[in-house]
């Protein structure tokens, strides 16, 4: 995360992550550069938050992204998809099954 936002300062910025009550690291995206997605305003700018426990990272991505990471078996689609935007995925180092 640190490694990304160093890339992008101007349109990324990292503190916790207010989705996980502020026990994981997060990246947000600065609502005043022209690439923010709009979508990201639903979820405070939260743009990617992980789960140290598991290796799984929650992320925005556009929607044709979102689709692709699942059809590759990737990730997943938010448990609760009428609580955040279509791109918000659940993506995971290995494949576990009953991680669901």
């Amino acid at each position: 995360m640190k490694q990304l936002h160093s890339q992008y300062p101007d349109t990324l910025s990292l503190s916790l992550s207010n989705a996980e009550g502020s026990t994981a690291d997060a990246i947000y995206a600065r609502p005043e550069s022209p690439a923010c997605n709009p979508e990201a305003q639903k979820v405070g700018f939260e743009i990617a938050h992980v789960h140290p426990e598991d290796n799984s990272l929650h992320m925005l991505l556009s929607p044709a992204d979102a689709r692709a990471v699942v059809e590759a078996g990737w990730g997943r689609r938010f448990v609760d998809a009428s609580s955040v935007p279509p791109g918000w995925v659940s993506s995971f180092q290995s494949w576990h099954s009953s991680y669901y």
